[in-house]
């Protein structure tokens, strides 16, 4: 096993929002993680991304896409 650290957190005001979708709003939450851990998106080793409605939807994938980073290497 190997230990795993929460080095930033990133919010964005609960609310509607008709004209974003899953993947942008998530993608604007996890670069402000980013940025509070002083980090880049090149610095990511893992990422992970739960969503019970959308399981389906690959938004992992979606909300790497929309920060920057390609879903695989």
């Amino acid at each position: 096993m190997r230990n795993v650290y929460v080095l930033g957190v990133g919010m964005i005001k609960f609310g509607r929002y008709p004209d974003r979708d899953v993947a942008q709003l998530a993608g604007e939450a996890a670069l402000l993680a980013l940025k509070d851990a002083g980090m880049t998106i090149a610095d990511m080793q893992f990422f992970a991304s739960g969503n019970l409605l959308q399981a389906n939807a690959m938004v992992g994938q979606r909300i790497l896409q929309q920060i920057g980073r390609p879903a695989s290497r």
